[in-house]
């Protein structure tokens, strides 16, 4: 998951122009996640949201790409 934002932050830092959402099913992670990202002052272009995967509602909204990173072993 990406609730601590570690690799949000870098992706935001490395490409400027884009807004990131990152997701992560254990809420504890999200909150360590979003004070990062408020510290670091990414709050406008960095969004974190509580999901389990695979979550149908994900798939009512568009993405210009996806990574994932240390998943697909939960799958």
């Amino acid at each position: 998951g990406w609730g601590p934002a570690d690799v949000t932050g870098g992706l935001a830092e490395a490409l400027p122009g884009w807004e990131l959402v990152g997701v992560d099913g254990a809420e504890p992670m999200l909150a360590h996640g979003r004070a990062r990202v408020r510290a670091a002052g990414l709050d406008g272009r960095i969004r974190l949201a509580r999901h389990l995967l695979p979550d149908p509602s994900l798939l009512a909204a568009t993405f210009d790409a996806v990574v994932a990173t240390s998943v697909l072993h939960h799958l």
